[in-house]
């Protein structure tokens, strides 16, 4: 019943592994430079860094799949809110790990999404100006604030999917091995995107999983698009284990699924 988060938790602890290593050669001053280098210049650099890619996307994948088994469970969190709620965070939080790795790279795509990202955040009336400059400030100091976020969520992923989550999800070294042997295939024959050079912002697309808020940004306001849509499913996600809520939060949540496949089915043929 359980497999796919044991799967969840060996896939995200070998995008943990290989990321310590593309961290020691990565310099968050000259982003670009030292990806490209990584690729080109550093021993078995590029097959890390395709294995630091990989074995991050196998993680969200299985994760959203895990989510997915676990729906039907929710009602037995009735009493247990808060432990729910931390559950249903994680895929918030596994989605921004991803994001904000797929702009630390900075070729032309990453540039796109970290200001996009920054636009975003600024867009939230209030508290957007203070969010920007805790969270990501590309303008004003870089990727130094991404490169603190993305340590810091994957940390934090660490801890929930491992000390917090333990008791539920086994992570033995068949699982390990699955995963890497998964990754290690995917990482020799499909390298990790990266543009050598400039693209036309018209051409640009981002990461698998935010193609669909790529194109809600083109037709809705961004504050609506970027930070109240992506919030829906958290939200009912989080409140499932309450009775009276959950068919609602059901409905919301296929509704959601739906019109998120069609935005990115629209980018996709675009």
């Amino acid at each position: 019943m359980y497999k796919m988060g044991a799967l969840t938790v060996s896939a995200l602890f070998w995008a943990l592994l290989s990321g310590v290593i593309v961290a020691y050669q990565y310099e968050v001053f000259q982003p670009f430079v030292s990806t490209v280098a990584m690729n080109t210049l550093l021993p078995f650099g590029e097959f890390f860094r395709s294995l630091h890619y990989w074995s991050a996307q196998v993680f969200l994948v299985s994760l959203l799949w895990h989510t997915w088994e676990r729906l039907g469970d929710a009602a037995s969190y009735a009493h247990r809110l808060t432990r729910w709620a931390v559950l249903s965070g994680t895929v918030a939080m596994g989605v921004l790990a991803l994001f904000t790795g797929y702009v630390l790279k900075w070729d032309a795509t990453g540039r796109a999404a970290g200001h996009i990202a920054e636009n975003l955040l600024l867009s939230i009336p209030g508290l957007g100006a203070p969010l920007n400059r805790f969270l990501v400030a590309i303008s004003e100091d870089g990727l130094m604030r991404v490169y603190a976020a993305h340590i810091g969520l994957s940390l934090a992923l660490w801890w929930l999917g491992t000390w917090f989550h333990t008791k539920r999800v086994g992570f033995t070294y068949k699982d390990g091995l699955v995963v890497l042997f998964m990754c290690f295939l995917l990482s020799v024959f499909v390298q990790a995107p990266l543009e050598q050079g400039s693209l036309e912002p018209a051409i640009i697309k981002g990461p698998w999983f935010f193609l669909g808020i790529q194109e809600l940004l083109k037709r809705l306001p961004p504050f609506w698009a970027g930070i109240v849509f992506p919030s829906v499913p958290v939200l009912c996600l989080s409140l499932l284990p309450i009775a009276h809520l959950r068919r609602m939060c059901l409905a919301i949540l296929a509704f959601w699924c739906l019109l998120y496949a069609m935005a990115t089915l629209l980018i996709c043929f675009a």
